[in-house]
């Protein structure tokens, strides 16, 4: 009886030193791998969530993950993630850079101006397309330039880009200037910045007005480029253009803040 019970004893032994093999061994053969060390997504794309991306592991452990994205932020930089299963943590980096050249959208590309007129690219220039912060430029044979004035009459081709804080740049875009003297532009009123409140009534062309020394009243030939959703908090870019009749211009650029 005594050799029996030995016998049993020895083995309940044998299974639990079995047992603590197996964790310990669990523990020092991590369960998942991840597939990279760091990752690397562009600005503006939105940075995947699913565990997938970043780990190799079976359906099972993978239903126990958790996945710490919660230091990433929307701009250029390089961020500590993490995946933990069952207090087994590994870190990796996630870099978030911009490589995308800027996108821009011109006005028009013939441009009248009377002569003596200075104007900058934000009057040549719809919109620019790109997720960091832009610098319009008149690029000329003496360099780069703000802004340019033309003190003769003629046709002149210069050309605008747009350079992003990452050192991207824009396709050049040829615009064709036409300097006359046929009269002065109109005049663009009452398109100062202004701040909204959220969700509030906002009419881009209340007290807007324009008046021309020949045509008089041309107000309703104002054409305006961009939007606001007064639902979401942001500041938004309006671009108010009109032409008038010997095809010279005016362009006002405002900033409307919803808050």
């Amino acid at each position: 009886m005594k050799i029996k019970n030995r016998l049993i004893y020895a083995v309940l032994v044998f299974f639990l030193v079995c047992d603590v093999a197996f964790v310990v061994l669990l523990r020092r053969v991590s369960p998942f791998t991840l597939r990279a060390s760091s990752f690397t997504f562009e600005l503006g794309t939105e940075v995947p969530e699913d565990l997938d991306t970043y780990v190799i592991a079976s359906d099972r452990v993978d239903s126990d993950m958790t996945l710490d994205l919660s230091q990433v932020k929307n701009k250029v930089g390089t961020y500590e993630a993490s995946v933990t299963y069952i207090g087994d943590t590994e870190t990796f980096t996630i870099v978030i850079q911009d490589t995308t050249k800027p996108k821009v959208t011109l006005l028009d590309t013939t441009i009248t101006v009377d002569v003596g007129k200075t104007i900058t690219p934000d009057d040549v220039v719809a919109s620019v397309d790109d997720a960091s912060d832009t610098t319009l430029y008149f690029e000329t044979d003496d360099g780069r330039e703000e802004k340019l004035t033309f003190s003769k009459a003629g046709t002149t081709i210069v050309k605008v880009l747009a350079a992003d804080s990452e050192g991207n740049e824009s396709a050049p875009q040829r615009v064709r200037i036409i300097a006359s003297k046929t009269g002065a532009s109109p005049i663009i009123s009452g398109t100062e910045d202004v701040t909204i409140a959220q969700d509030s009534d906002f009419d881009e062309m209340e007290g807007v007005s324009c008046l021309d020394e020949e045509d008089g009243v041309l107000t309703k030939k104002i054409t305006v480029i961009g939007s606001v959703d007064t639902s979401v908090a942001d500041t938004y870019t309006l671009i108010y253009r009109v032409k008038d009749s010997d095809g010279n211009t005016d362009v006002k650029t405002r900033k409307v803040t919803v808050q």
